[in-house]
């Protein structure tokens, strides 16, 4: 079997167990399992879908961020299989933002000088009101995040309720940079 028992400590897929789930799955509990009133119930792969599946875009994102918010989730979702694949899957959710605030910013008259950045981007939005003073702290750590993500030092893994974390406020971000008009939530 090629669980973890590996130079690289996590699950390299073999054709016995590629669609077995990772052993990383065995310490994870569903919320609310307790060993007080019953054996813990595990994490299941019903449960898992179901949780990312829950993270949706609205119809006013662009197209090509809700179909990479799709490639985002499934990777994240695969991860029940192939534990890396959740962590790569959750480090693409960066990426995805720094798009959503690029293409936003472009739509409200963003005219970057050379190569655009990330951080750029977010300002300017602030600046336009697109992004509203109370999610400045949020989109400075996405621009952060998506550095370490995209340039890492050392493998990074996330735990489960970190990444549904992770892609529930992505998914809350990019809706609210295009529901909002001029810095305005839309009436009604």
């Amino acid at each position: 079997m090629g669980g973890a028992d590996n130079e690289f400590g996590f699950k390299l897929p073999t054709l016995d167990d590629w669609l077995q789930p990772d052993a990383a799955w065995n310490v994870f509990v569903e919320p609310g399992s307790s060993c007080d009133t019953e054996p813990l119930a595990h994490v299941s792969g019903e449960s898992w879908v179901s949780d990312v599946r829950k993270a949706e875009l609205s119809n006013k994102v662009p197209a090509e961020i809700r179909k990479l918010f799709e490639v985002a989730k499934s990777a994240i979702i695969y991860g029940y299989l192939c534990y890396p694949l959740m962590t790569l899957g959750a480090e693409q959710l960066h990426r995805i933002s720094e798009r959503a605030a690029k293409v936003r910013a472009r739509e409200l008259g963003w005219q970057p000088k050379g190569r655009p950045k990330f951080a750029d981007a977010v300002k300017f939005l602030v600046q336009k009101g697109a992004i509203p003073t109370t999610e400045i702290v949020r989109w400075k750590a996405t621009v952060g995040l998506r550095n370490e993500g995209s340039h890492p030092a050392m493998q990074s893994i996330f735990l489960p309720s970190q990444v549904l974390d992770m892609l529930y406020i992505t998914a809350e971000s990019i809706d609210a940079l295009f529901l909002w008009s001029d810095g305005k939530l839309p009436v009604g």
